[in-house]
């Protein structure tokens, strides 16, 4: 059984709506390579794992539609707009040879809300490229 007095020394966040969007956004970028995997203690690209975070996000947002507030609507948007952005261009890393990539990172993209929509919520399976290619129903990511 954990010791009580330790874990109450801890500093733990608020438990909140940014605060969800937070975790598994930070679980997203872990599969992202973005940030350290914590058993590896270095990136790891996995995009399906990253893909499965971003799909659950996208589901809560889907599900809370009309129940937040502007400021948890619009970090939820915005977190989402960054995942997808961030996905799509590992995607392409992840499917380009190496002496193909450029060698300067592309420009990072607007962030504005207007944005967010851009993606229509849905991601690319890995190895599909951009529209082509998409199955199922509307709002699905397979």
């Amino acid at each position: 059984m954990p010791d009580e007095k330790a874990g109450a020394e801890r500093h733990i966040r608020d438990a909140d709506f940014n605060a969800l969007v937070d975790f598994l956004a930070s679980q997203a970028y872990i599969g992202l390579g973005a940030v350290n995997h914590p058993q590896t203690e270095k990136p790891v690209l996995d995009l399906v794992y990253a893909k499965h975070a971003i799909d659950l996000l996208t589901i809560i947002e889907k599900k809370s539609d009309g129940n937040l507030t502007a400021p948890e609507k619009s970090y939820m948007e915005n977190v989402l707009y960054q995942l997808r952005m961030t996905y799509m261009r590992m995607q392409q890393v992840a499917t380009t040879p190496p002496d193909e990539l450029p060698e300067e990172p592309p420009e990072e993209a607007d962030t504005d809300s207007d944005n967010a929509e851009a993606t229509d919520g849905e991601l690319p399976d890995e190895g599909e490229e951009g529209e082509e290619g998409k199955e199922g129903k509307e709002g699905d990511v397979e």
